[in-house]
């Protein structure tokens, strides 16, 4: 885009020179003018573009109207570009809240699944002493240990599918936020850099 830009301003500068009527030394000096202001906007491709098709559009005109438009018309796309550089510092800062939130939610994920699995531990140790009492006091009563060992398999089963929705969820929500980190981390250099060209 920049090779192409510099021939394209040789070329119309070239033809502007031999096609115009004003002196020399006017068109040389208003040419490396706009080409200087080029040269600093030069990480703008689009920007720079559009000054291309408008110098292409005035032929260096020094009409006041024509000026006076160019510049709203650059002021107008310099504001866009500087507010797509403010809405992507505001995206980064919002992903890194939310990765930060995010770690939060994994670490109280995790705690939970830690307590439900504790929780887990001392239903089987309780369910086995019991199992044991039934057994030895109440031998015949076939009916109620039935019933005791199915509620407990029930609720050993709850627990297992819920510590184990609760892994998968805190794993999935542990690589949402590292994702969300790496890119708001790349999207913060990418926002330095931009701005310190």
């Amino acid at each position: 885009m920049h090779y192409f830009l510099r021939h394209s301003f040789l070329h119309s500068f070239l033809r502007f020179l031999l096609f115009s009527s004003r002196p020399f030394l006017h068109s040389f000096i208003e040419f490396v003018h706009w080409h200087f202001v080029l040269l600093v906007f030069s990480h703008l491709t689009w920007i720079e573009y559009t000054f291309y098709i408008l110098f292409c559009r005035f032929h260096f005109t020094s009409n006041p109207i024509h000026i006076l438009s160019f510049s709203c018309i650059f002021l107008l796309l310099l504001s866009i570009y500087l507010s797509s550089y403010i809405y992507v510092c505001i995206y980064s800062l919002i992903s890194m809240y939310i990765c930060m939130y995010l770690s939060i939610y994994s670490f109280t994920s995790m705690y939970v699944c830690i307590y439900l699995s504790i929780l887990l531990h001392i239903c089987m140790y309780v369910s086995i002493y019991l199992f044991f009492y039934i057994y030895v006091i109440r031998v015949f009563n076939y009916l109620f240990l039935c019933l005791f060992i199915s509620i407990s398999l029930s609720i050993y089963l709850c627990l297992f599918i819920s510590i184990s929705l609760s892994i998968y969820l805190c794993l999935f929500i542990s690589i949402y936020s590292l994702l969300c980190m790496y890119l708001s981390i790349y999207l913060s250099i990418y926002l330095s850099v931009c701005l310190s060209v």
